[in-house]
């Protein structure tokens, strides 16, 4: 009997640690790179992929945390007298229910990034990819979206080595 009151413990304290901690990603795949940061403001435009579920809401709310990101990591602006047009598609939206995610499974960010140069040529392009799994009472779905404007950031100031092919 007492083991399995030791046992009952141990699962109440996991549980207890992993709805307290944090666990909110964002991932950058770089699939053509940027030949240089930008040095000016840039445009951008956010829009959802078809099926995808995006309150006019949501999309104005997640555009000014991606703006807000920008500004804050990279030091970039958006406005007019665009050097670079970047334009972001969100291909899967799913903030989860929060309280349930331990149990029901994550919340989901996707989203295709294109960069088009003054002549609406494309010069880059990448895949960002969050999620969140657990944190305080399920995480916060808005950890997802700074981290999303994070990478996107990195992906806009930092220039990444492209994949070589392998022999």
């Amino acid at each position: 009997m007492k083991s399995v009151h030791g046992f009952f413990k141990l699962i109440a304290a996991l549980t207890l640690i992993l709805c307290l901690s944090g666990c909110a990603s964002a991932t950058l795949q770089v699939e053509k790179e940027i030949p240089a940061p930008p040095t000016q403001p840039i445009s951008l435009t956010l829009g959802a992929a078809e099926g995808v579920r995006l309150s006019a809401e949501d999309m104005n709310n997640l555009r000014a945390m991606i703006v807000d990101s920008l500004a804050w990591e990279g030091g970039l602006r958006v406005g007019s007298n665009n050097q670079f047009k970047v334009i972001g598609t969100v291909t899967r939206y799913d903030p989860g229910v929060r309280f349930l995610r331990p149990l029901l499974g994550p919340g989901y960010f996707d989203s295709t990034w294109v960069v088009l140069d003054e002549n609406d040529n494309e010069i880059g392009k990448a895949q960002i990819d969050g999620s969140v799994y657990t944190g305080r009472y399920g995480g916060s779905y808005h950890k997802v979206l700074e981290k999303v404007g994070e990478r996107l950031t990195e992906f806009l100031t930092k220039l990444h080595e492209a994949p070589r092919p392998t022999k």
